[in-house]
């Protein structure tokens, strides 16, 4: 839901990822370099808003599949259905197309990612929701300990045969709550509020 910290959580995901898949690449460049074998491509990090780290950002082109995205790269697109809206493509073509690029975004990156973050999994293009089994559900945010984050949240089941969430547990949710440590520091990675420009010019 709104403020619920899914940006934050979604960002740090997102960067902690690609961090990780780098590392690899960069060992193996060196060892390519070394043994004159040809370098695998460099993995990019795509964004549909602004990152104070390196990235890409993600176009039509790239969802429609007219270019393809570099092999282990990692995607991430905030507020997803302003993106992959239910109702923005009626085409069946592009809606084929959107379908693919979720489906078959960890085959075609040959072990990419691709992480989503929306309000309300209903809102999202059934191309996106097809390929959902698990999700994250950010309960709230703790802010109390110095320079770092307490996240709960929980993994929970969607099923789009029946357009619903699925839940296998009967306890309260709040004693089944998985805790992510996420260093504060994430905040200056992305601007929570970049959607404001869009009623900048607007009076009060």
């Amino acid at each position: 839901g709104v403020k619920s910290g899914k940006s934050t959580f979604s960002v740090y995901l997102a960067i902690s990822t690609y961090k990780r898949i780098h590392r690899r690449w960069k060992v193996r460049k060196v060892f390519q370099t070394l043994f004159n074998k040809p370098l695998d491509e460099e993995p990019l990090l795509y964004s549909n808003i602004p990152l104070s780290v390196p990235y890409v950002p993600i176009t039509l082109e790239l969802l429609q599949r007219k270019i393809r995205p570099r092999y282990g790269s990692v995607a991430y697109v905030n507020e997803a259905s302003l993106l992959c809206d239910q109702m923005l493509y009626k085409d069946d073509e592009l809606s084929e197309r959107l379908t693919l690029f979720n489906k078959l975004f960890g085959h075609e990156t040959c072990g990419g990612y691709l992480v989503y973050d929306t309000q309300c999994i209903g809102d999202v293009h059934y191309a996106v929701k097809r390929s959902l089994s698990n999700y994250f559900y950010v309960h709230h945010l703790e802010k109390r300990i110095p320079f770092f984050l307490v996240a709960k949240v929980r993994e929970e089941r969607y099923s789009d045969d029946v357009g619903t969430i699925t839940n296998t547990y009967t306890e309260d949710v709040e004693e089944n709550l998985k805790t992510v440590i996420i260093p504060k520091s994430v905040w200056k990675k992305f601007d929570a509020y970049c959607f404001s420009v869009l009623t900048d010019s607007l009076p009060v």
